[in-house]
């Protein structure tokens, strides 16, 4: 029989804000000048993250409604030694802030893994385990499943939500949560 865990990710978005100087006369010399502060900040950042579907370990199954929302459910097959580490991509989460920058503007991606516990397990930390990484990540970042959350018939399953949550230069969140779910 093949263990599996299925996996629920939400991943929640920021922005931040930029300002263009505007010209009524045609100078080729405008200036633009971005702002990053709290003050002056005009968008929320976008959060987009995408989780690399390998074939036998990773599949998307369907989708789940949740607040009128329609996210993605992924079923994650453990392998031989138990564990399967699976693979997120953040990096096009974005600011519209910095749309004229080489950056994307986002400061800080930060991954909340929930519900990830043996199935009929209920001593687990309702508050999740958060891993928080830097811009430097590019918005990577890879997370071993190792719990079985089906019942030992395959019909009834706990499933384990990731949250993502970018934050821009100015500490803004993004305002729509992305979810993955399995």
């Amino acid at each position: 029989m093949q263990k599996f865990a299925l996996l629920i990710a939400v991943l929640l978005f920021s922005t931040a804000s930029s300002e263009f100087s505007q010209n009524s006369s045609l100078d080729e010399s405008q200036q633009i000048r971005f702002s990053h502060d709290a003050q002056d900040d005009e968008f929320r950042p976008d959060a987009n993250a995408t989780v690399a579907e390998e074939e036998g370990a990773i599949e998307q199954t369907g989708t789940k409604t949740v607040s009128n929302t329609e996210w993605n459910v992924y079923k994650v097959t453990l392998g031989e030694d138990g564990e399967t580490i699976v693979n997120f991509d953040a990096s096009g989460s974005s600011d519209d802030d910095h749309a004229n920058e080489t950056d994307a503007g986002i400061t800080t991606y930060q991954w909340k893994v929930l519900f990830d516990a043996p199935y009929g397990d209920d001593s687990f930390d309702l508050d999740g385990h958060t891993f928080t990484q830097s811009a430097a990540s590019g918005g990577l970042w890879s997370y071993s499943f190792a719990n079985v959350t089906v019942d030992s018939t395959g019909t009834t399953e706990n499933q384990i939500r990731i949250e993502l949550v970018v934050y821009d230069t100015a500490g803004n969140l993004a305002k729509i949560p992305h979810v993955f779910r399995g």
